[in-house]
């Protein structure tokens, strides 16, 4: 696999002995006109492209998909986390429902004659 190396353009000119990152606008030109490549009517390169290879490979190493390492633990299931609402609902529903029957029953009057 590749690896990348960012530059700075104050850098990549003091590696490669430009005066300046950019080009000229008479710079880009001539190598528009200097360029002899043509798309044929199938659609291939014709000469004067350099060959028919691409200058890459299929795998591009920005676009690879490496996988994550695992977890040491596994987070909860969705059904886990379900089932776990449920029951504390349930709990809920039944405290209140024998706290209401307790206190049909005139529980709480006879607390406070007690």
């Amino acid at each position: 696999i590749g690896t990348t190396s960012p530059q700075t353009p104050d850098e990549w000119m003091a590696q490669t002995g430009q005066q300046n990152s950019q080009a000229s606008q008479e710079e880009m030109e001539k190598t528009v006109e200097e360029d002899t490549c043509a798309i044929g009517e199938n659609g291939a390169p014709t000469t004067g492209c350099g060959g028919s290879e691409l200058p890459w490979t299929e795998t591009e190493e920005l676009l690879v998909s490496h996988s994550a390492p695992q977890q040491a633990t596994a987070p909860a299931s969705a059904a886990s986390m379900t089932w776990l609402w449920e029951m504390a609902t349930a709990a809920g529903l039944l405290g209140f429902l024998g706290f209401d029957r307790f206190c049909m029953r005139g529980g709480v009057a006879k607390l406070k004659d007690e």
